[in-house]
């Protein structure tokens, strides 16, 4: 007699996608993909993980080995994350043990005991990014598949440019032209470039027994200095309450250039920048978060 299929259903953190462009198709069939995976992999699973863009569940494979399964709803940011994981193969970030590339789905070895670095204090987050930036960087990056940062740069500007007219000049203008003028300083691609994680900040980084790794990559490559961007950003909940705030943003610049030995005004660039290019929804509406990150940086 066979064992019953385990019942799938959608975790309530990714209903929001319904009204996201392809997303109510990719709901409809996540408990499809699931199945298909587990019987791909022969995997016993267990109940899902908290993930915003991704069915996420540890299971367990006939071997008895712990694992993760991970189905990304396709969006262009996370289409080369595979080819990250395979790249740094375990360096600075979660290993990767399989990819299907026709279900977008990644089994991933599971990181034990699995403590988030957001949970930790200030310094000790700090320290434990540039461990994982050192890790991440330790091999020059292919050139393929991944997008050039110079090529998002050139996107970025071209839509930001277009939302902030759009929303009528919401926040100051020297902050805007400081961005834009930035991402028109981006470089062409050179030898020593790396693959670049681009969402390096606590809530992507869990403890593993060798020390802390990074997650969830939305993969360019390009300069180091750029990596240190949603960091610097980090805790932006904390920060909006923070009298120091702009003294603690200081401090995460500070200290992660001196470490990673990057250019200080590169870094604070592209930490500027980025915060206004992944500052805005579909409809053009800024995230006030993400603009008292980009005030707060500009005076760093």
């Amino acid at each position: 007699m066979q064992p019953a299929k385990p019942r799938i259903e959608v975790p309530p953190a990714l209903t929001w996608l319904v009204d996201e462009r392809g997303g109510r198709q990719w709901l409809e069939a996540l408990p499809s993909l699931v199945s298909e995976c587990l019987a791909r992999w022969q995997l016993h699973i267990g109940n899902p993980l908290q993930g915003n863009v991704s069915f996420v569940a540890r299971a367990i494979t006939a071997g008895g080995s712990e694992v993760i399964l991970k189905i990304g709803f396709p969006h262009p940011d996370s289409q080369h994350e595979s080819a990250a994981l395979a790249h740094w193969d375990g360096r600075g970030a979660v290993r990767m043990i399989d990819y299907d590339s026709e279900r977008r789905a990644l089994l991933l070895a599971r990181c034990a005991p699995g403590n988030n670095l957001s949970d930790e204090p200030e310094d000790t987050a700090t320290e434990a990014i540039a461990g994982v930036l050192e890790g991440l960087w330790e091999t020059p990056g292919p050139s393929e598949p991944f997008q050039t940062l110079s090529s998002a740069a050139r996107i970025w500007s071209e839509d930001l440019s277009a939302a902030y007219e759009r929303a009528e000049h919401p926040f100051e203008l020297e902050i805007f032209e400081e961005a834009i003028a930035f991402m028109a300083t981006e470089r062409p691609p050179r030898r020593d470039d790396v693959v670049l994680h681009q969402d390096l900040h606590g809530g992507n980084v869990l403890r593993r027994d060798d020390g802390w790794v990074a997650i969830d990559p939305k993969p360019l490559v390009g300069e180091r200095a750029f990596d240190l961007t949603s960091y610097v950003r980090d805790r932006r909940d904390e920060l909006a309450s923070d009298p120091d705030a702009e003294k603690i943003v200081r401090k995460r610049l500070d200290r992660l250039c001196r470490r990673l030995d990057v250019d200080r005004e590169r870094a604070r660039g592209w930490a500027l920048a980025h915060a206004l290019a992944w500052g805005f929804d579909d409809g053009g509406d800024f995230y006030p978060d993400h603009v008292l990150a980009a005030r707060l940086i500009a005076r760093c």
